[in-house]
């Protein structure tokens, strides 16, 4: 150690100016860190939450999705309120905006809910650019925000964490410091150390958002006493030289270097430690926060021996010129008090550790920040759920839609299957899309009718009459030569045109033409000489004019026996010398309306597709398909691709779950498990629940054993280094005793609060409270332990208080202050991220009140265990 010291001693401004370097290049670096706040990636590698959402990625991409925005405004008047829901809709990129004055998912207590749907296929960069001047339109009201949307994180202002903590800093350095110039010292190996750290975050691939807004405070939290203990061994070492009759500042240095070293990078490496734990949790969320604090606390502990031996030389004659009176405890009352009130000190620390440890098995811990979102807190928000399964298993989801869909907490259920994949019939079709059912039937009939059915020339004649009846219909039929028809069929009915019929041998319209004979006025026919009648060579006179072209057609109408003949829809063609596409439809028409029901079925893309490639092209259709209604069809077809591809891909499906289920509560969790146990019972190939209540419900099934797992690892690894430097199982014991109560007791005193817990204020919690207290109880039982060479127990405890306290205390008001403080920040910005600092607040609280009071008196009842070999 000695050659440590005297290495650093002599290397002192290099390696001071080599720190300063790194500090200007780390502001660069710092500017290139990436921080993340999705939570999803730091999912373990076997999470299926995960894998679903890597195969959801590779499979449908980056869709163009539509961002969905919840905004609260807080305490609006009635005309207030209109008059945004206007301003909300009328904003750019904004496509939706749901609201209901009357209803109080919208409505309630003063606060104002509206949900907006950003347009589909903003990009991040926009959608930050939209937040940015929602920001700045509604500057003048109190709102939050909360959705899918990038930007509506509240960039923290790091001014709103500096000031406080400095004013806090400069106030206690003006209690317990014994120089005015001893805090520009502090500030500047702090300042330096939190540089470095924020710059060489640079080797993570990103930093997690917690911590990124942790860090920095913990760092000064946790680390400053580093440089307290520090200066103070100097000044002791100082002291005892001058006692000595010996002036060198530089011996006094390396001696405080060459003592202090184990002292400061004990309890670093305990912290450091501590925070390691971390690594072990499956969530990597752990190993983020526990690595960036640990690297955190050990530049600064390479700050306090690389920065403070140049500062405190080079100021040294400055430092004894600001010399100032300084707060001194004397806790030689509370040391008689915990050796004379041991017993009952000891029992009523067991008793409040039992009524904690009770308490604490209240404590709700919770898995989702959202449930720290005010928006969350007020409003029940829909919460969805979406399934990705294998395409194998298309027929198979129907069970699964039919189970959800009767689900008294499920609003709806979106997929390709009951979306589109569900099939109609033609009745069911023209339902859906509020149609004309007529014309669906025909459509139908197009698709799926094989066989046309076969009618008289009468009977075809009386439909198409029936048909001019319909206007829709109407518009189909050549209107200019069914009047010609309709009028020569009524002439005929009249008897304008008779007497042919009877004498027309042949009935095979296909057979050699019948002959035709003249007619008088009367319509009888002229007879010759010899009584037979005279064959027509011109006009007849029985025809009226412009009629002689359907003669043949007239011979036919008046022969009985053809017009009840069953005829093929080319013979009726070639007999009205009509078009055999207008023939085929008014049969089909005919099977529609005077037919059985169809039972085919149909989907509603193969529908539209129908329609636009097969029905839409037929001249004959033309006057039913307008323009408008043609964009309609071509919208909803694409509608539907977009629509399909989004929940179809080349081998998997997915499938939305829109239910009023809370995001994170047992109820939740049971409809997730009855999910799961549902879809492995019906499907057969791979599947995925993806949701924000699907991170919460995996981290329930692991986080309890892991928590309870790293609490044993943690203080084992504490345990095993106090074995180490004390050389004796019985104090590592009776720490491990302190540590373990510290928590738990932290924890019952939140379950008092009925505060509920994010699992991430435990993790980080447990591991910087488990490290404060087996410092401070480090420190104490060291100083115990050497005054116990020349003092008796109660004489040693009030020495050791004195000795520890200085410390203890600064520590303590550092950390609890600065941790309260930033929590109350924090709550305007991050209420999860505030609820760890008040944790740490609190539990660091209560770590000093035990080392302090409670420590003390354990040591004297076990005395003899901890001081095996004693000289009084």
């Amino acid at each position: 150690m000695e050659n440590f010291a005297a290495f650093i001693l002599q290397k002192r401004n290099r390696l001071f100016g080599g720190l300063l370097i790194f500090t200007v290049i780390s502001l660069f670096l710092s500017t290139l860190v990436e921080v993340n706040f999705d939570m999803t990636e730091y999912l373990p590698e076997d999470s299926s939450l995960r894998a679903g959402l890597a195969i959801m990625e590779e499979e449908f991409g980056h869709l163009e999705t539509s961002g969905l925005l919840h905004v609260m405004f807080e305490d609006l008047n009635g005309e207030e309120i209109s008059d945004i829901y206007a301003q909300l809709s009328s904003m750019s990129n904004v496509a939706e905006v749901a609201f209901d004055i009357d209803s109080e998912a919208h409505v309630i207590e003063g606060f104002t809910l509206y949900t907006l749907t950003l347009e589909a296929g903003l990009d991040d960069d926009e959608q930050i650019a939209f937040v940015e001047n929602f920001n700045d339109h509604f500057a003048d009201f109190t709102f939050h925000l909360s959705g899918d949307v990038e930007g509506i994180l509240v960039l923290l202002d790091m001014m709103l964490i500096i000031v406080p903590t400095v004013i806090i800093l400069v106030l206690i350095f003006f209690v317990m410091c014994r120089s005015w110039f001893e805090p520009i010292i502090f500030f500047i190996s702090i300042g330096i150390a939190i540089l470095i750290n924020t710059g060489t975050n640079e080797i993570f691939p990103s930093i997690s958002g917690p911590s990124d807004m942790i860090a920095g405070v913990l760092q000064v939290a946790l680390s400053m006493d580093y440089a307290i203990i520090f200066l103070n061994r100097y000044r002791r070492e100082k002291a005892m030289l001058v006692a000595e009759g010996i002036d060198n500042v530089e011996l006094a240095m390396k001696r405080t270097i060459a003592n202090s070293f184990s002292t400061v990078s004990g309890i670093a490496f305990t912290t450091i430690l501590g925070m390691i734990m971390l690594v072990f949790m499956s969530f990597t969320i752990g190993a983020d926060i526990g690595l960036v604090i640990a690297k955190s606390v050990f530049i600064s502990l390479i700050c306090v021996f690389g920065v403070l031996p140049a500062l405190i030389l080079r100021f040294d004659k400055i430092i004894e010129k600001t010399s100032k009176p300084v707060l001194t405890l004397k806790m030689g009352g509370i040391g008689k008090f915990s050796h004379r009130a041991r017993y009952l000190v000891t029992l009523l620390f067991v008793i409040l550790f039992a009524v904690a440890f009770r308490a604490q098995r209240d404590l709700v811990v919770t898995y989702s920040e959202l449930q720290f979102d005010p928006i969350h807190q007020r409003f029940d928000i829909d919460n969805n759920f979406f399934l990705l399964y294998e395409n194998v298993d298309a027929d198979h989801i129907e069970n699964a839609i039919a189970h959800l869909t009767d689900h008294e907490d499920v609003l709806g259920v979106y997929a390709y299957a009951s979306l589109f994949g569900h099939r109609f019939t033609d009745v069911e079709m023209a339902a859906a899309l509020e149609m004309d059912e007529l014309l669906i039937s025909l459509v139908y009939r197009n698709y799926f009718l094989e066989t046309l059915p076969t009618l008289s020339l009468a009977e075809f004649l009386e439909f198409l009459q029936e048909l001019t009846e319909v206007p829709m219909l109407a518009e189909m039929l050549p209107l200019e030569e069914l009047e010609e028809l309709f009028m020569l069929q009524a002439m005929l009915q009249e008897g304008m045109v008779s007497g042919m019929g009877g004498y027309q041998p042949h009935v095979d319209p296909w057979a050699a033409p019948a002959p035709v004979y003249l007619l008088d006025d009367w319509g009888n026919l002229i007879l010759d000489d010899w009584g037979n009648p005279i064959p027509a060579t011109g006009m007849l006179p029985g025809i009226p004019p412009g009629m002689e072209e359907h003669a043949e057609l007239i011979g036919l109408l008046m022969n009985p026996e053809m017009m009840a003949m069953p005829l093929s829809e080319e013979e009726l063609a070639e007999i009205l010398d009509m078009d055999v596409v207008m023939i085929q439809q008014a049969l089909y028409l005919y099977d529609t309306i005077h037919g059985e029901g169809m039972t085919d079925e149909m989907g509603l893309l193969q529908f539209i597709d129908y329609l636009l490639d097969t029905m839409v092209p037929m001249p004959l259709f033309a006057p039913l398909f307008t323009m408008d209604v043609l964009t309609v069809l071509e919208e909803s077809k694409s509608a539907i691709e977009i629509t399909t591809g989004a929940l179809v891909s080349e081998n998997f499906s997915r499938m939305v779950i829109n239910t009023t289920l809370p995001l994170e509560t047992d109820e939740t969790f049971a409809f997730i498990d009855e999910l799961q146990a549902l879809l492995n019972q019906d499907l057969t190939g791979e599947f995925y629940l993806l949701g924000e209540s699907i991170l919460p419900h995996e981290l329930s099934q692991t986080f309890p054993d892991e928590n309870s797992f790293i609490a044993i690892l943690t203080t084992i690894a504490f345990f095993i280094v106090v074995t180490v430097s004390f050389k004796s199982m019985s104090v590592a014991i009776l720490l491990a005793i302190v540590i373990q109560s510290s928590v738990i007791i932290s924890m019952g005193a939140t379950a008092f609060l009925d505060t509920d817990l994010s699992f991430l204020d435990v993790v980080i919690v447990q591991a910087i409270l488990k490290s404060r207290v087996i410092d401070y109880g480090i420190l104490y039982i060291a100083n115990y332990i050497e005054a116990r060479r020349t003092l008796g127990i109660k004489e040693a405890i009030g020495a050791a208080l004195n000795h520890s306290i200085d410390t203890i205390l600064t520590s303590g008001l550092i950390i609890v202050l600065i941790t309260f403080v930033c929590g109350i920040v924090f709550m305007g910005i991050d209420t999860a991220i505030a609820q760890i600092f008040f944790l740490i607040a609190q539990g660091c609280f209560i770590g000093v009140l035990l080392s302090v009071f409670v420590l003390p008196s354990l040591i004297a009842i076990f005395d003899r265990f901890v001081v095996r070999k004693r000289k009084v």
